[in-house]
Formats: structure tokens, C-alpha cells, sequence
């Protein structure tokens, strides 16, 4: 799946002859990331509307109410590995956790980040969020109870954009502007 700035949302087929993509419609801003439930079946896409869309990947077509987050940029959008739990951040530099079944918001918004949320990644055992900022840090954070882990992660002279998780959980890697 890919996202863009033109709105839109597209699914690509990488069977071998496939060679094009099928546009899925009803985005109503920039599209800024997206994230597939577990079993792919459900394909969410965060937008500068402040709202999460999400899509049934079969049907192609959207399901559920969107998420809305108090009218902020949603920059990044990512679910548990067990797909309870649905994270997002946003332009006010608090990330938001949601109950993906009822999307309602779990706990108050998390605030440590003095800038702009650009991307979050579960751990693949579901324990533990990271969130790269543009205030060139990393954190960590315990989903179950909202509360940070240990200090800040430093190093980049820039601002963080990507953070992911290698597959067994034993490394965080990061990206920077």
C-alpha cells in the first residue's frame, strides 16, 4: 500500500505479472502513513484531516467511523502486533493510543516529545511503542500503562522520521532528516 500527497491511497499487486495498482478513494487530505492490522486484512491510513481511515483490503472499500484526533495532523499510524491497540501521533507532539474495536482513546495523550510525532513502531511482542520527534529524540514507551521507558534516545543531529523493529525485538533502528 502506498500513501500520498495527492490524497490518495493505492494497493499494489506483486504477483509476478502484476503491474499496476488499484486506487482506493475517499481520503480527503494528504495521506501521511499507513499500516496493515496483523492478518492484512485492514489497511489504516493516517491523513493531515486528523482523522484515520480504515480500509477492508478485499472489499476495498472503507470501514468503521474514522479515528479523529482532537484536530490534529496525523503523521503516524501503527497497530499492536495483536491488533488490539491502534497508535497514533500527531503535529501537537503527543501520541494517542485507541482501542482498535471500539476506537476509542486509551488513557490521556502521551506528552514527552517537544516537537512534531513522525513515526511509531510496536515492538513485535506488543511491549514496548517507540516514537521518533522532531526534537531529534526517540522514546520508548510501555503501551499497557502510557508511561515512558528509561531516558530518552539521542544521537541524531536532526530530527527523527522512521523508526522500526527488527523482527525478533532485539533491535531499534532509526532514521533522520
Amino acid at each position: 500500500a502506498s500513501g500520498g500527497l495527492d490524497h490518495s491511497v493505492h494497493l499494489w499487486g506483486l504477483q509476478r505479472g502484476d503491474a499496476g495498482s488499484e486506487a482506493l478513494s475517499g481520503q480527503s487530505d494528504q495521506v501521511r502513513d499507513l499500516a496493515f492490522t496483523s492478518d492484512g486484512a485492514v489497511l489504516a491510513a493516517a491523513g493531515m484531516d486528523g482523522r484515520v481511515r480504515f480500509w477492508d483490503v478485499a472489499a476495498r472499500a472503507q470501514i468503521d467511523e474514522p479515528l479523529v484526533a482532537d484536530g490534529v495532523f496525523t503523521l503516524a499510524v501503527d497497530f499492536s502486533p495483536d491488533d488490539s491497540i491502534i497508535a497514533t501521533s500527531g503535529n501537537d507532539a503527543t501520541i494517542r493510543l485507541w482501542d482498535s474495536q471500539t476506537h476509542r482513546r486509551i488513557g490521556e495523550p502521551l506528552e514527552f516529545h517537544e516537537a512534531l510525532v513522525k513515526s511509531l513502531a510496536f515492538s513485535p511482542d506488543g511491549t514496548v511503542l517507540a516514537s521518533a520527534s522532531q526534537d531529534g529524540t526517540i522514546r520508548l514507551w510501555d503501551p499497557a500503562t502510557g508511561t515512558p521507558i528509561g531516558d530518552p534516545l539521542t544521537g541524531h543531529i536532526g530530527g527523527v522520521e522512521a523508526v522500526a523493529f527488527n523482527h525478533a525485538g532485539t533491535l531499534l533502528a532509526s532514521g533522520s532528516s
